[in-house]
């Protein structure tokens, strides 16, 4: 299985964090699949848990088995996934998205 991370970062307080991951991968060459994961804030803008790769990665990977659709995907992370498809197509040449990932589109 190939994947692909690219980790979302946004600027608050003059300084640039990271906040989530998106993860694309295609197990038979076929599907694309996309997961993501982001840290939680507070109403203030403060994080409420700090960024851990790993535990992002560990997110993202559970995400990708579905689609929930009472699951909202943040703004953060749902204006990078254009991009972020057509950096996956490029990358899994020939495959398109699963079912699952037009959805969260």
């Amino acid at each position: 299985m190939n994947e692909i991370i690219e980790y979302v970062r946004e600027k608050r307080h003059g300084r640039i964090n990271k906040v989530g991951v998106l993860l694309g991968w295609s197990v038979n060459g076929n599907d694309i699949q996309i997961g993501w994961s982001k840290v939680m804030l507070r109403q203030k803008g403060e994080p409420k848990d700090k960024f851990s790769k790993e535990r992002g990665l560990e997110i993202a990977r559970g995400r990708k088995t579905g689609y929930d659709p009472n699951l909202v995907v943040p703004h953060v992370i749902h204006k990078r996934l254009p991009e972020f498809k057509k950096r996956c197509q490029r990358y899994f040449k020939g495959a398109d998205l699963s079912k699952f990932a037009k959805e969260i589109l």
